[in-house]
Parts: structure tokens; C-alpha cells; sequence
């Protein structure tokens, strides 16, 4: 992150892939494996996403200390499992909705172990989000 000033951005997903069920399953076996039963036992309440692989968002925090973070859901991609079949579906028959939140550098915790636990918080009110948004839209279209 050398040269990273005020006017830089980056960008990553700390997921990694597509959600899906035997993947999130795979993320949390890893998880209990390795010992990280708290973790594991978040992971697997969440219902959308899989959990995050934290180890690029450990590393942006490190080498970006006075760095706010923002956080990009979205929903309408959830019936995929690859750009490829995002890319076959373009245009879209349902609208792709997307909404952010920013976590001023006050907020994030210093310690690598507490930023750990910290982005599961911020997963969680991700998943959450997603939740309440898809359940909305089922709303409005069973109306």
C-alpha cells in the first residue's frame, strides 16, 4: 500500500467466490478445523454470503492505518454463480440494487485479532441488509 494517499481507493471481495451452500459449508468445516469455533458458528448464521477470507481486508487495514472503510452490498445477483451467467443474463429482468456504508477510521479497531472480529460485524449487517431487502421485494412483487 506504499503511495497510498487521501485520494487512493482499493477494492477487494473478501469472499472470493459466489455463494453457495456447499461453498459456505466448505468455509465453515475450515473454520471449525482450524479451531475458530466462534467464527464458524457466525459463519454459518449467515444466509447469503459466505464468510469473509480475511486475510486481503487484515492486510488493506495494515498497510492503510488512517484508512476509513466502506462496505458495498447488493442484491439481484443472488440466482448467480458466475460472471459468466451474469454476463448470458444482461439485460436484466430484475432491478440489481446496490447501497453502501463508510466506517470512519475511529470506528475500526487497531488490533489485527479485533479487526477480525469487526468484519464479521460488518458480514453480518451485510447479510442482514440483503435479508431485509430481498424480503421487501418479495413483499412488493406478492402484493
Amino acid at each position: 500500500m506504499d503511495g497510498f494517499d487521501e485520494r487512493c481507493v482499493s477494492v477487494i471481495f473478501p469472499e472470493g467466490t459466489f455463494f453457495s451452500a456447499e461453498r459456505k459449508a466448505r468455509a465453515v468445516k475450515r473454520l471449525t478445523d482450524s479451531g475458530r469455533h466462534e467464527l464458524a458458528a457466525r459463519a454459518e448464521g449467515l444466509r447469503y454470503l459466505l464468510p469473509p477470507r480475511p486475510g486481503g481486508a487484515l492486510a488493506m487495514l495494515a498497510g492503510a492505518p488512517n484508512a476509513d472503510a466502506v462496505f458495498v452490498g447488493n442484491s439481484g445477483f443472488e440466482r448467480f454463480n458466475s460472471l459468466g451467467a451474469i454476463y448470458r443474463s444482461v439485460p436484466f429482468e430484475e432491478p440489481v440494487r446496490v447501497w453502501l456504508w463508510r466506517v470512519p477510521n475511529s470506528e475500526i479497531p487497531k488490533d489485527p485479532e479485533q479487526q477480525l472480529l469487526w468484519l464479521y460485524d460488518q458480514w453480518e449487517r451485510l447479510d442482514a441488509s440483503i435479508h431485509v431487502r430481498l424480503a421487501a421485494r418479495e413483499f412488493s412483487v406478492s402484493r
